[in-house]
C-alpha cells in the first residue's frame, strides 16, 4: 500500500494518513481483512 505524505501542507501527517486510508476503504480498493502497516512507518515515507 503507497499512501503520500507531504510535509509542506498544513494538514497534520496522521490526517493524511486516515484520509487516504479512509478513501481506500470507501472505494472498496482496500479488500475486507487488510492488515494496515504501523502509522509510523506510513509517517517515515519519503516525502513526494
Amino acid at each position: 500500500m503507497r499512501i503520500t505524505i507531504n510535509r509542506h501542507v498544513k494538514t497534520p501527517i496522521y490526517m493524511q494518513i486516515k484520509n487516504q486510508i479512509r478513501d481506500r476503504i470507501l472505494s472498496r480498493e482496500l479488500p475486507e481483512g487488510f492488515i494496515l502497516p504501523p502509522e509510523r512507518r506510513l509517517a517515515e515515507t519519503e516525502v513526494r
